[in-house]
């Protein structure tokens, strides 16, 4: 989960604690779904409705629910919780990270330095692994999925902060970065790898992926991250934990992504 001196703290880091075993931050996981069908009065046939204009789609229609993203993985694998990450705004950085061409591979769409101050809609809600039910709450291993959904008003400015974080992974590829906290006094080494998949915002095929590993994780513990743009509407999710040969971490973000971006249209 987020951990304590991160995002809610000021630093707006996309690394989670929840690969440490440690409880997470603020706000409950609350979406809400869009009117999908219109009754045709007439026939009493369902009649299909046109995907919303750009300036009507809400970051609350987009982002999965919590049964959804549960209904991915066919199991019960994620909760909510009052601790946990959910804002309607992008989160503000505070410190820097070194060298600075790394920052929007460290910070995210979720923080404001990458995603700016032109969103007319913008979530981003943290889920955490249920764990062991066999454990004390406060043991239990606790691995994130975060979604972050920014709107803008039109696809032109989607394009532009979205060709800005992926010029910025692909800038930190194979490269250690470091987050220095305010008043130079803590700072945390990462290990940047990308994968930059270039492809068309006007049909939801441009994205990039990319992953960090803290210094001090196990070998195969990290973060995994995906953005992509459709329309006027850049989408990112994040998934961390400890992979397995079985279950690599990172194998929900295609299908979660997937199912949200068919909400842009």
């Amino acid at each position: 989960m987020f951990p304590a001196v991160g995002v809610f703290a000021g630093l707006g880091l996309l690394l989670i604690a929840g690969c440490s075993g440690e409880i997470g931050r603020p706000k409950p996981v609350a979406t809400t779904s869009p009117a999908s069908t219109v009754a045709s009065t007439a026939t009493a046939v369902l009649a299909p409705t046109a995907p919303p204009a750009p300036s009507a789609l809400s970051a609350n229609q987009i982002v999965l629910s919590l049964e959804e993203l549960n209904d991915l993985v066919a199991e019960a694998k994620y909760r909510s919780g009052p601790e946990l990450a959910d804002a309607q705004a992008p989160l503000q950085a505070g410190g820097r990270v070194d060298p600075q061409e790394c920052a929007p591979a460290l910070r995210g769409l979720q923080n404001k330095s990458v995603a700016g101050d032109g969103t007319t809609s913008f979530r981003v809600v943290e889920s955490v692994t249920v764990g062991d039910s066999s454990l004390p709450e406060a043991k239990r291993r606790k691995d994130d999925f975060v979604q972050v959904v920014a709107v803008y008003p039109d696809a032109e400015a989607a394009k532009s902060v979205f060709a800005a974080l992926a010029n910025g992974v692909a800038a930190c590829q194979n490269r250690k970065a470091t987050d220095v906290e305010p008043g130079e006094e803590a700072k945390t080494e990462y290990t940047v790898r990308a994968e930059r998949v270039v492809g068309s915002e006007d049909d939801g095929s441009a994205r990039v992926r990319w992953s960090q590993h803290q210094s001090g994780w196990g070998e195969n513990q990290q973060c995994v991250l995906e953005a992509r743009a459709a329309r006027n509407v850049v989408l990112q999710d994040i998934e961390c934990g400890l992979g397995t040969a079985k279950g690599p971490v990172g194998q929900l973000l295609a299908p979660a992504l997937d199912k949200a971006l068919a909400r842009v249209g």
